[in-house]
């Protein structure tokens, strides 16, 4: 067997998890097994960001058995991991309501933030420039933030520390400028 087709050879450094999962909704359990040991490392990283240790393992069990029984509803002809990452965020948001109760629907996700700052090639002309727009009316405070949060991808630790602000105050001064965002988007 030719080795750069194979899907299932990780040697080959062509392995994708689109088509291995294809396979795997054909019914090729060792693709699936694949699938889901791949899914798992990537999502071990995105959980270490979010959760304490001591909750990881149940929000990853939890994870992979919403991808497993959702998984007919996955596009072959679309990437995976966009898939998975939104099947995590919902999970994650789910565990943080249970442990953090009300006060988490006041909480902003920082990936929702970094998905209507981040650039995008296909973008349009009109986009940069609302959100140019916006960013200017923001306190010079918060437009720091920003700028080193998701221009720089720095962390919140190393901007509070940059900044001398407590990992709680950078954290709101983020949650106000995504309301703000928010709020100037849907008008």
């Amino acid at each position: 067997m030719n080795t750069e087709k194979n899907p299932l050879n990780p040697e080959t450094g062509n392995e994708r998890l689109e088509i291995l999962m294809s396979l795997a909704l054909a019914g090729d359990r060792k693709a699936y097994e694949r699938v889901l040991r791949l899914v798992s490392q990537r999502l071990t990283v995105f959980l270490g960001r979010k959760l304490p240790a001591k909750d990881r393992d149940d929000v990853m069990q939890e994870i992979l058995l919403s991808i497993h029984k959702a998984r007919h509803t996955y596009d072959p002809a679309r990437p995976l991991m966009p898939w998975v990452m939104a099947i995590a965020r919902y999970r994650m948001h789910d565990h943080w309501r249970r442990h953090y109760g009300h006060s988490f629907d006041e909480m902003a996700d920082i990936e929702d933030l970094k998905n209507i700052l981040s650039t995008d090639i296909t973008e349009t002309l009109h986009g940069n420039e609302d959100i140019r727009r916006i960013l200017v009316t923001l306190p010079e405070r918060q437009q720091v933030i920003l700028e080193l949060m998701y221009r720089q991808d720095k962390s919140v630790r190393e901007v509070a520390k940059q900044l001398k602000m407590s990992v709680s105050a950078v954290k709101v001064a983020a949650h106000r400028s995504y309301k703000i965002f928010r709020k100037h988007l849907k008008a």
